[in-house]
């Protein structure tokens, strides 16, 4: 679905075609006609049918064809390493897409899971204490501090993962 995939694909394509028309060029021009002819001198009127065959080839066309042929084969085997390059390339992005899309899905799913969590029940945890005078402020608010700075990590966190799946579709090529 990649269109740079596609262009090379369409281009290889124009490649072998142009491949296969300076090979064809091999192939001398073949003439075939018929022709009749009448002729009308005083009252008689005679016909001559004309049957003709013929191939052309320039003198010079081998010299000309062989060039053109080598060159299309230069033209397609480029054409071909393009392909084969946007491919492996392509290949590596997905991977790469993939891979950094599993590690930010782990990543969401350790701070739902665990941290966001655990940052919560020490936040509360620390205003029992401090509403019954078992900490002080400094002991709440780091513990609010803590609970503030989970949930904006898991924020980016969050954002790392779409923009990572975002990633993972432009290689892919769809959603």
């Amino acid at each position: 679905s990649r269109p740079d995939l596609r262009g090379a694909e369409l281009g290889l394509a124009t490649e072998r075609a142009a491949r296969s028309a300076a090979l064809a060029g091999w192939i001398p021009d073949l003439h075939l006609g018929v022709g009749r002819q009448t002729i009308s001198s005083g009252g008689s009127r005679d016909s001559f049918w004309r049957a003709s065959f013929g191939f052309s080839l320039p003198v010079w066309a081998p010299f000309r064809q062989r060039g053109e042929s080598i060159e299309a084969s230069a033209n397609r085997a480029r054409a071909e390493f393009e392909l084969a390059s946007i491919e492996r390339s392509a290949e590596l992005e997905i991977e790469q897409a993939l891979q950094a899309y599993r590690s930010n899905q782990e990543q969401v799913q350790l701070f739902k899971d665990r941290i966001l969590n655990l940052a919560e029940e020490t936040f509360r945890v620390a205003r029992e204490s401090h509403s019954q005078g078992k900490a002080t402020y400094l002991d709440l608010f780091e513990a609010k501090k803590t609970l503030v700075a989970s949930k904006v990590e898991h924020i980016e966190t969050l954002f790392a993962f779409r923009t990572a799946l975002a990633e993972l579709e432009l290689a892919v090529g769809f959603d």
